[in-house]
Parts: C-alpha cells; structure tokens; sequence
C-alpha cells in the first residue's frame, strides 16, 4: 500500500495581509538559500569599547547620577549581554513587519513598552525625540557646541559634511588626553573609520530635560524598524536595541534560557535584566546553533511560553523576594495602558 503524501505549505495560509512573504526571510529559508555562513544574521553593535572602558576606569558618582537622572542606570546595570545569534535569527525569522510581531506556532506576540520599562528601567513616559530644524544647524556651530558641552573644539576636518563627526578624530583626542593625565591605559582606543552623528549634542544640552523623554518609546520604534528591515531575503545583518531582543527571549521562551547561578548574600536586582548577568554554567548552551533555535520555535508549547500563547498583555508581579518573579497573563486585547502610555498590541 503506497504511503499517502503529504504536502507541506512553506509561507501563510492566506497572503492578503502578510504580502511580502516572496521577500520575506523565511522563504528563502524554506528555498535553502540561506545555508552555511549565510544562515545566521551578522549582529552589528559598538558597545564593547564603552564595556571595556568602564571595568577598566569605573565611572565616578557624579556620572552615575547623571545617567540616573536621564532614565539610563538600568542600563548600567545589566552591563554588558553577550548575544547569542542562534536566537536572534531565528527570532528575526519569524519577525513580520506587516503586523510588526513574531508569529510563533502558539500565536503571535511582540516585544512592548513594558518589556522596555520593566526589563531594562527606561522610561516610556515623556515628550517624544523630535529633533526640528536640525539641518540648518552650521558645522561652525556644530563645533561650537562640541566645544561647549565636552571642551574638545574637533577641527574642520573631524567633520564630514554637515554634522558627522569622524570617531577618528575623536579616538586621538582621547589618547591624548590619557597621555597628559599620565594613565596608563593598557585598554588602548580602538581606531575607527566610522562616523558618528552630532545630533545627540542637541539632547544633552539640558541634562534635566533627558529624563522627561521617553527613551523606551523611541528605543522600541527604532528596534521594529531594525527588525522589518532584517527579515527581509537579502539582509545579512542587524543593528538597534538588540540586547533587548535577547533579554526578551530569554525571559519569555523557556527552553531558551540558560543557567543561572544563585544570587549572592545581599545581591539585589535593580531592573528584571540584570538576573541574566548571574549565568554560570555555558558550556550546554546551544549557543549560535541556528538549526537547534528554529527547532525550539517550531516545537514551542504554550507551557513553554510566558505569556506569548497569542497576542496577550503580560503582567510582571515582584513576590516578597525580589528575584522571585511570576507572569500572570491577562485576557487578549487590542490596546493595554502601561503607565501614561497607550500601548497598541497589534
């Protein structure tokens, strides 16, 4: 007796609202043409340095206060995550930017406002970064507020066009300035020929004032916008708030977590991110195994996942002990008010 065939559908069963599926990274997946060094997403990101240097030369109290002020010390505090990208590609696989949430085998779900606030501690809340007549601000005075808010006047030549400043330039500044404080600085500046944008000058003027934005909303929009744009076929990197991306998936997705060591005497959580800095043990980690991550997320169960059986609304609750931490899920919903933040699910 002949075996019955079975037919496997590779896309969605219905293309009117998922319409960039022949675009889409998990097509050509499916088309295997993303195998061997293709087949994980490049991660972009220029943390390490600032890492590097800050358990090199600790920050003083006064700078730590100020990025407490500005909404940042959770920040801080989780320090630096090494990512995995065995997770976030397979994440970003099934990242759709027409709906703008991952759909997994139990349902679709999304990275919120509240995963921003109660994960990493930046505010939501507060006036949005809107940045106006940005481009009729001279190079001249582009300098002059360099100057102003660092004390480095950059040469003509450390900006290119109207307002990128070539890191360079700004390494040498530095170097000298190690030198002339007699440091010795065994971490030496790493020399870059990127260029950085000068438009952040404009919100760091009014130190007060950076608190009252809201980071977490803008930080949020910019990482969807990282995510459509590397789900797509021919994209072979990813950028934004990606250690975001990796917290998220770690406290959502069981299987994806790794060991964690116990907390010491006295060790206190400042934000939910900060328990995944105690890892210990790493060595059963799949850790960048592409092919092990997707079978996790083909195989995912409802008990499996915190809280992402559908487009749900999770609640964090903190028990009497801080790292004693439970997800209670609400009913669906098209819309849940975080704080003063109205929050669009899908």
């Amino acid at each position: 007796m002949d075996r019955p065939k079975v037919i496997v559908h590779p896309g969605p069963e219905n293309y009117d609202l998922l319409i960039l599926q022949h675009e889409h990274r998990s097509q050509a997946v499916w088309d295997g043409n993303l195998t061997g060094k293709n087949a994980c997403l490049t991660i972009r990101r220029a943390d390490h340095e600032f890492w590097n240097h800050v358990r090199q030369y600790p920050l003083h109290n006064h700078i730590l206060n100020y990025f407490e002020r500005c909404g940042f010390g959770g920040f801080l505090a989780v320090g630096n995550v090494q990512y995995d990208e065995g997770i976030i590609t397979a994440l970003i696989e099934r990242w759709r930017p027409e709906t703008h949430t991952f759909h997994m085998r139990t349902g679709e779900c999304t990275i919120t406002l509240q995963d921003v606030e109660v994960l990493y501690g930046i505010p939501v809340d507060g006036h949005p970064l809107v940045q106006r007549n940005v481009k009729n601000i001279t190079k001249s005075r582009w300098r002059e507020l360099m100057y102003n808010l660092t004390g480095w006047l950059p040469g003509e030549e450390a900006i290119i066009g109207n307002s990128m400043l070539v890191i360079t330039q700004l390494s040498n500044h530095l170097e000298t300035l190690i030198a002339n404080n007699d440091i010795i600085d065994e971490h030496t500046v790493r020399l870059s020929g990127s260029k950085l944008s000068l438009h952040f000058l404009l919100d760091i003027v009014d130190l007060d004032a950076i608190g009252g934005k809201a980071w977490g909303a803008a930080a949020l929009s910019y990482l969807y916008s990282c995510l459509c744009r590397a789900s797509m076929a021919n994209s072979r990197d990813v950028c934004g708030f990606i250690v975001l991306l990796q917290v998220w998936a770690w406290e959502r997705i069981i299987p994806m977590q790794p060991l964690l060591r116990p907390p010491r005497v006295n060790e206190r959580d400042i934000v939910f991110a900060q328990k995944w800095t105690r890892r210990g043990v790493r060595e059963s980690e799949a850790r960048a195994v592409l092919v092990v991550c997707r079978d996790v997320l083909d195989n995912l169960t409802n008990d499996q996942a915190h809280g992402i059986h559908g487009v749900r609304h999770l609640a964090y609750s903190v028990q009497e002990s801080p790292l004693e931490w439970t997800f209670p899920p609400l009913p669906s919903c098209a819309n849940v008010r975080i704080s003063k933040t109205p929050v669009t699910m899908l």
